[in-house]
């Protein structure tokens, strides 16, 4: 989801099978239609065909009309039919369906040579489809050798297996339809079919139209499940907004138009019909509902996941809201399951290895299950590791065994304020941050070992990582020695924390040195952090505007200060 243009920068070098010049890779298996799990797909050689749900493969095909993005036209290759399993050399493959957010999700069990590994991918056991939980765990092969396991929701509050079901979710939209006096705007994903049909299901208990825009209609269309609402319904209108009329003329997708046409609505009636509408709202839509006159008594509910606001994606939606006096409701439950479902899980499953993926905090897993083994990104590893067996199919130079070097983190992994903050514990998670960050900490590990140095991954609410922050130590305290984002770079200053030592002045210095910096305020070193912006000219000729972030500076001193208080 945060990989530059060139999608092919962010593969791993470990996976130099999905070229064109190697001919080993014999497919790649998709999950579901998120962009976190098939926004690589334009890295893949064009030969490799790409296994996924046939209704998922509409919906990224239908939503590519709209996007233009090139990956959501996957390659060719084959489609899922749950419980029935798909030979592909020497591998068996069986997708079995999951209730998660996206409509079409799968889990998969590969079966090859007497072992078994299963990939849970994204689900959970509280939307409109958890008896296909209770299915799995009944028909599901027990003792598998390795158990791929998600663990979105670790970490985050709460964490006791009281998430809400999606039927609760409708009974809020019922309460919030029915207090309001005005037009209901719910943001949400359009491919979240299961909360469209919340809106739907709530909308006609408070006497509402649901009305969607054509983007919506399509997605609706592609699952080709005809219980599942559709823009021909009674009880559904479909209102075009201006941004996306300009969309249709420039993409020629008049006849799609044309098929979701029946019960179209224009500005005027939705204008008249304000107070009985719920809309599938977009920001895209915000012009039109001013211009229409729309937005007496309205009201907003946001309705997906809460890191897109707190990362900014919708400042500009949170302005237009203010000028217009209208409040943001929350209303949402998570795609992923509760740690009391990832138990139940693991459980019955009984896996001999359970590897985390998909979570903010793999550490936290030892805590629930036995057999946890962690990994890296981009890390080769054998099934048979234990058994002294090796995977010949891989290049020597990746199955070579290197020594590796572990510590104990002083801090464990834990979330503050707006930020991840994970520590990195061996030479193998020191060359993946390194990789990922481009900088040059993997040359730690020795001090590290050392019990010299400690170095921790900043990470956002999303995952993504900001900063690589380490920390020496000297007589017997820690101390905050650097922290860069990207490239260790100029260009990323904004990223860059100081120490109590004056680094915030040499950054001012160097930029004079330089004869790039416009302009600057006055620094507040108080807190040893700067709080000022700075416009420069960089030697690109662009100009930057380097926001220091004094949050992130308080945060690399809060954990020097829990360092120290631990020691």
């Amino acid at each position: 989801m945060d990989s530059d243009h060139d999608k092919r920068s962010a593969i791993p070098a470990t996976l130099a099978g999905l070229n064109e010049r190697d001919q080993s890779v014999l497919g790649v298996f998709i999950s579901h239609p998120h962009l976190d799990h098939l926004g690589l797909l334009p890295a893949l050689a064009p030969r490799i065909p790409v296994g996924m749900g046939p209704a998922a493969r509409r919906i990224v095909t239908a939503a590519a009309a709209f996007s233009g993005h090139p990956w959501a036209r996957p390659a060719p290759g084959w489609d899922y039919r749950s419980g029935q399993s798909i030979d592909v050399g020497p591998f068996r493959v069986t997708p079995f369906l999951v209730d998660h957010s996206a409509y079409d999700a799968y889990a998969l069990l590969i079966e090859s040579q007497g072992k078994r590994l299963f990939y849970s991918g994204d689900f959970r056991a509280h939307g409109r489809k958890s008896a296909l939980f209770e299915s799995l765990l009944r028909t599901l092969p027990r003792g598998v050798d390795v158990m791929l396991l998600e663990g979105s929701t670790l970490g985050r509050p709460p964490n006791d297996g009281r998430i809400q079901h999606e039927s609760d979710i409708e009974d809020q939209f019922v309460a919030e339809f029915s207090s309001a006096q005005g037009l209901v705007m719910t943001h949400t994903s359009s491919q979240n079919i299961d909360r469209l049909v919340s809106i739907f299901r709530a909308a006609r208990r408070t006497n509402r139209l649901m009305v969607i825009d054509l983007y919506t209609a399509a997605i609706l269309q592609a699952t080709g499940n005809p219980n599942i609402p559709q823009s021909h319904w009674p009880d559904i209108r479909l209102y075009v907004p201006q941004r996306q009329r300009m969309q249709i003329r420039k993409k020629g997708l008049f006849d799609l138009l044309r098929q979701h046409a029946k019960n179209r609505i224009y500005s005027e009636k939705l204008r008249e019909r304000a107070k009985s509408v719920a809309l599938v709202f977009r920001p895209i839509h915000c012009l039109d509902l001013e211009k229409a006159n729309c937005l007496t008594d309205a009201r907003y509910i946001y309705s997906q996941w809460a890191g897109y606001w707190e990362r900014g994606d919708f400042s500009a939606l949170g302005a237009w809201l203010s000028r217009h006096g209208i409040d943001k409701k929350s209303i949402h439950t998570s795609g992923h399951a509760s740690s009391v479902h990832l138990e139940e899980f693991v459980r019955v499953l009984t896996p001999r290895k359970v590897v985390p993926i998909h979570t903010f905090v793999p550490e936290q897993y030892k805590r629930l299950f036995q057999n946890v083994e962690l990994h890296g990104d981009g890390e080769w590893w054998s099934l048979d590791k234990e058994e002294g067996e090796r995977n010949e199919r891989l290049p020597q130079k990746r199955t070579a065994k290197k020594k590796q070097q572990h510590w104990s983190p002083v801090l464990e992994a834990q979330k503050i304020g707006q930020f991840q903050i994970v520590p990195l514990t061996s030479s193998k998670q020191l060359g993946s941050e390194g990789w990922h960050m481009m900088n040059c900490v993997a040359d730690y590990s020795n001090a590290c070992k050392n019990d010299e140095y400690r170095v921790f991954s900043i990470r956002n609410i999303s995952g993504k990582r900001l900063a690589t922050l380490g920390l020496t130590r000297k007589n017997n305290q820690w101390f905050v020695d650097q922290c860069f984002g990207p490239r260790n770079s100029a260009e990323n200053a904004n990223l860059e924390l100081f120490d109590k030592h004056g680094k915030a002045m040499e950054m001012v210095d160097w930029y004079r040195e330089e004869g790039v910096l416009e302009s600057s305020t006055d620094f507040d070193l108080e807190h040893g952090v700067p709080t000022a912006t700075l416009s420069v000219i960089n030697r690109y000729g662009k100009v930057d505007y380097l926001e220091v972030d004094t949050d992130l500076g308080l945060l690399a001193q809060e954990i020097e200060q829990l360092m120290n208080n631990r020691e």
